[in-house]
């Protein structure tokens, strides 16, 4: 590590001019102060130094070791984005991190972007609190049985209504929890709240399946096919009530660790979903090795169909059936698309028409309702 730190310096330092000035303020961080004729050199310069940094380093002692490895750069320029020394730095340092985040190698500094940042990181400061103080609630929306016409599986849907930013979407606060850490202990009180609250729910009806979220940060943890039995102990409810869904991104990422951890969590007496399915690249080979029983399909190919969309999800229904695997067609907010699901053979159907996410006790009046699907 040392010697790759040495090694980038020397290769910086071979871009710079005598006038300008590099140095290492700490970890992995580098910082260049440069004097540009234009602004349009920045980025010239920024070029130079990934060019730079692009050979393999070469190691000779004790065996031949060749290491290659990526870097983010941020800019920021004087005096648009700060007249001061600190100004500039905090700013080019948000400006990396923007561009680590994004998953790219430059970014510019933008005042945008600054806002944005500023948002994560308050929300990544208050998330403690917000399990505290009760700031989370769950809702629970309702999957349709199309052909039997009943509800017998809900999915429990976590929100943060924050005291100050109002309510906040899980699209937002959940990679943020990610990054943080924080996802463990979001996963955890997920857990016990559903396990809770559906309790009352699988005592009348025991064949009622809770679905719950499973992220990819907490699903690769070895130890989680425990902590999730023993909440279901604790909470005195059976683990064949509660359904896990994995992403298909997740379940193919590490897809023989995947088969592991599936297994032991349906040893354990969970069933398995797989999430969002159609929108990343499964290996059918691994398919068939997943112990999974059910396939969701990602909401994008209803809301956006066409001829060729139509194909597509009744090929994914027939292929989730030859596999002996139910199919469940998210986004379904018409009639005419739960009845082309219909049509289709699909097996459930979860959305707005059916029902939007509801909280527990009108959750409650739902269930005990007949369910009317020209009123739902």
């Amino acid at each position: 590590g040392d010697l790759i730190l040495i090694e980038v310096a020397q290769r910086l330092s071979g871009v710079l001019r005598g006038t300008d000035t590099l140095a290492r303020m700490g970890g992995d961080e580098f910082y260049a102060l440069i004097s540009l004729p234009h602004n349009s050199d920045g980025e010239l310069i920024v070029q130079k130094f990934f060019a730079a940094l692009q050979a393999p380093f070469m190691f000779d002692d004790p065996d031949p070791v060749s290491v290659l490895f990526n870097a983010n750069v941020g800019t920021a320029i004087y005096p648009e984005h700060g007249i001061t020394a600190d100004s500039l730095v905090k700013n080019a340092d948000m400006a990396m991190y923007q561009a680590k985040n994004a998953g790219i190698d430059y970014v510019i500094y933008s005042s945008d972007e600054d806002s944005k940042l500023r948002r994560q990181l308050k929300l990544s400061l208050d998330f403690k609190e917000a399990i505290e103080n009760d700031q989370l609630f769950l809702l629970y929306q309702p999957i349709f049985n199309i052909q039997s016409g009943q509800v017998k599986k809900i999915e429990a849907l976590v929100r943060w209504q924050h005291p100050t930013l109002g309510l906040i979407s899980p699209v937002e606060f959940i990679p943020i929890c990610e990054r943080n850490g924080g996802i463990r202990e979001l996963t955890s009180w997920v857990f016990h709240q559903a396990c809770r609250q559906c309790k009352v729910f699988c005592q009348v009806d025991a064949a009622l399946s809770i679905s719950i979220n499973l992220s990819g940060h907490v699903f690769s943890q070895p130890e989680i096919p425990d902590v999730l039995e023993n909440i279901c102990k604790i909470s005195d409810i059976s683990t064949g009530n509660i359904n896990l869904e994995v992403t298909e991104s997740t379940a193919m990422a590490k897809p023989d660790q995947a088969i592991e951890i599936l297994n032991q969590l349906t040893a354990k007496g969970f069933t398995i979903s797989i999430d969002d399915f159609g929108t990343g690249y499964s290996s059918f080979s691994y398919l068939t090795m997943l112990p999974v029983s059910e396939l969701k399909i990602d909401k994008s190919f209803l809301l956006n169909l066409g001829k060729n969309s139509d194909k597509v999800i009744k090929a994914m229904i027939d292929l989730a059936h030859s596999l002996d695997l139910k199919v469940v067609g998210e986004g379904v907010e018409t009639k005419d698309l739960l009845v082309l699901l219909k049509n289709m053979q699909c097996d459930y159907a979860q959305g707005y028409y059916i029902a939007k996410p509801l909280p527990a006790d009108k959750l409650q009046l739902f269930l005990l309702k007949s369910l009317n699907i020209e009123t739902a």
